[in-house]
């Protein structure tokens, strides 16, 4: 039986310059059917007008828990939004997105039917620029790519799932988490403030003995040009130190040779991805850094990601049109040369 005081859910929303879009987000959380809820707000030394709009819905909502912080990075703020929450349950909201006005009350109910200690979940991709939505469901992904089904299991832990344990999505957002569980393994994001949620979603899936899958897509993710994910910058560099952080946690928990291989095609793929918006003028030490903990073949596996072969015909002149994280670009191949010119 749930009071009107206990506290079931705690929403942690790490808030950085998203005047913009944290109005619709809040709406979504006040809005929900289940009302035991706490919103963890963690402004991140914004400079526009995020804090005050927290404010203004603190004053009309006394679920609200509102704190600041010199900028640190989405990291830091989820890992303090964690120590001061008190809900049973916890789950990650970034302030450009939202969620369905269910979602935690039927978070909730798989909590008690499967008691799991995470709970993954689908969401909807918006792609701001084009204004369409597309549904990412992880039990096709899984069947289609790794040959595995958990649609039927009422848990599972990484075992059940290990060819792609370091594969099963890495954002915080698309998983709710028992509380318990995340505090007593220490469970938490890098410091860093690129790929920051990596650390924490490996750790939780390969810690977790209960791992449920709800088949519901509750949570819409906005893609937008300008958002940290989708921004060409130096921070980039960020992954390598990361990296570090998830080998080191896998060598302190005795899973390092196990999951050797994975772990090296995790590594493999996360560098390739990330080459890809790595900026011109830290390119050669993107690379560098990525021969110091690749062997030969892994790099040369890393770089193969990101040539596709062309036709001679293709090598010579062809034009083809990109779209990379909701950024749109023009390739243009000319005698060999390749040149991208971003669209608005």
């Amino acid at each position: 039986m749930i009071s009107d005081n206990d506290v079931i859910f705690s929403i942690i929303l790490p808030v950085y310059n998203v005047e913009q879009y944290l109005p619709k987000c809040l709406d979504s959380l006040i809005n929900q059917t289940l009302k035991n809820i706490e919103f963890i707000c963690v402004d991140d030394g914004s400079t526009d007008s995020s804090l005050k709009i927290l404010k203004e819905y603190a004053q009309k909502d006394d679920r609200f828990v509102i704190v600041s912080q010199e900028n640190q990075g989405q990291g830091t703020a989820r890992n303090n939004g964690v120590k001061l929450s008190s809900g049973k349950y916890i789950m990650f909201v970034d302030p450009d997105d939202w969620i369905k006005i269910d979602t935690v009350e039927k978070l909730y109910n798989k909590f008690i039917e499967t008691d799991a200690q995470v709970l993954q979940f689908d969401y909807i991709s918006y792609v701001e620029d084009e204004d369409s939505y597309f549904e990412a469901q992880t039990i096709d992904n899984l069947k289609n790519k790794y040959d595995i089904n958990i649609e039927h299991k009422s848990f599972f832990n990484w075992k059940d799932i290990k060819s792609c344990c370091f594969n099963l999505g890495m954002a915080v957002w698309s998983r709710a988490y028992s509380r318990e569980f995340i505090v007593k393994n220490n469970v938490h994001c890098s410091a860093g403030r690129n790929s920051e949620d990596c650390l924490y979603t490996i750790m939780s899936i390969l810690l977790a003995d209960k791992i449920s899958y709800l088949d519901k897509a509750l949570y819409f993710y906005r893609i937008r040009i300008g958002s940290c994910v989708n921004s060409y910058s130096e921070k980039i560099l960020g992954v390598f130190k990361i990296l570090e952080e998830i080998e080191t946690f896998l060598q302190n928990n005795n899973l390092l040779k196990e999951l050797e291989s994975e772990f090296s095609n995790f590594k493999i793929e996360t560098l390739a991805f990330d080459m890809k918006i790595c900026p011109k003028s830290c390119l050669n030490e993107y690379k560098k850094s990525s021969r110091k903990i690749l062997s030969k073949e892994e790099y040369k596996k890393m770089l193969s990601l990101n040539h596709k072969t062309l036709s001679i015909w293709e090598k010579i002149f062809s034009i083809r049109n990109k779209c990379e994280f909701g950024l749109k670009y023009k390739t243009i191949m000319i005698l060999g040369f390749k040149f991208e010119i971003k669209r608005s």
